[in-house]
């Protein structure tokens, strides 16, 4: 499966699609077997979301013999359905629907079928998993057709998706990439500097028309000094600056906030019963929201409001 997923990547027929909603048949299928990975049922529930999500094809197939019968009908083939899970514990779900062909059986010379080896999967879909938040995740798909252009059947009527744009694209892996740095070097080791040049990425993606990687380097990175000494901020901008190199995304693009809005927000449970949540970017970040730790070893969370009616509701008599 290896073999295959790196075979999507380097097709030059692949392209980045997006689920009309995570509650279509196929994308809501993918959620539930993800959400439920670690019920004891898993195998059970993992090989009846498998058959829908199969059979939808089937229905997607027939579906296109009966409407436009003067066209090449779809290839006898199997669909393989894998989860995947990296170093860094994320997780990613390959479609592939693979070839196979009749053959008769060197033991008892009777008709078989089976998957040939060298031949690339027909068609394709990778399925990454993005984390936004603790409990929010939202998914990037890419697909991939070893015909000459990517068959509307498998894009509309089966994975219920559509392309997007090269801006939106762009918009949506650069957000991605970079935010990912900042998580896996920031989040744990220096969270009030994870906390802060976030809000500065998410303030350049939400208010900048165009995109321009050096300048981006400048807004998010530019003259912060960090509050975590034992952290360099060259060494989390030498990160992101190589994201050049791996080109996964332009340099220069128009952005389009309105496809990365889910991601723009962060949610922090503060006890059992409430949490904070920010919207988007927060100018003067650390002058809005601060934490205190007390004498007595209690910690505080202070926040800043302009709203008088909110501010009333919460206006207590001090009862120490």
């Amino acid at each position: 499966m290896n073999d295959t997923i790196n075979n999507i990547l380097e097709n030059p027929n692949k392209r980045g699609y997006r689920f009309y909603s995570n509650t279509s048949e196929v994308a809501n299928q993918l959620f539930e077997i993800y959400t439920n990975s670690d019920d004891k049922s898993v195998v059970s529930s993992f090989l009846k979301k498998c058959e829908i999500i199969a059979q939808r094809l089937l229905n997607s197939e027939i579906h296109l013999i009966n409407t436009r019968p003067a066209m090449q009908k779809p290839r006898k083939g199997s669909l393989i359905i894998t989860f995947n899970v990296d170093f860094y514990g994320e997780f990613s779900c390959v479609l592939a629907k693979i070839d196979s062909e009749d053959f008769l059986s060197e033991q008892n010379f009777e008709r078989d079928s089976g998957f040939l080896i060298n031949e690339p999967a027909l068609k394709t879909a990778i399925i990454k998993f993005v984390l936004i938040d603790d409990d929010e995740v939202d998914l990037d798909l890419v697909v991939a057709d070893t015909s000459s252009s990517i068959a509307d059947y498998w894009t509309n009527n089966f994975l219920e998706s559509k392309e997007m744009t090269s801006d939106q694209k762009n918009t949506r892996l650069a957000f991605q990439d970079i935010e990912l740095i900042i998580s896996k070097n920031l989040k744990k080791q220096a969270p009030a500097d994870y906390t802060e040049l976030r809000n500065n990425l998410v303030g350049y993606f939400k208010n900048q028309e165009n995109f321009h990687f050096d300048r981006m380097i400048d807004h998010v990175f530019g003259n912060y000094t960090m509050e975590n000494d034992k952290v360099t901020i060259d060494h989390i901008k030498d990160k992101v600056t190589k994201l050049k190199e791996k080109e996964n995304f332009d340099t220069q693009f128009k952005l389009i906030p309105s496809e990365i809005t889910a991601r723009f927000k962060k949610t922090y449970p503060l006890t059992d019963e409430i949490e904070l949540r920010t919207n988007g970017h927060v100018r003067n970040l650390k002058h809005i929201i601060r934490a205190e730790k007390k004498a007595n070893g209690q910690k505080i969370i202070e926040i800043k409001v302009n709203d008088d009616e909110v501010f009333k509701q919460f206006n207590f008599k001090n009862d120490d």
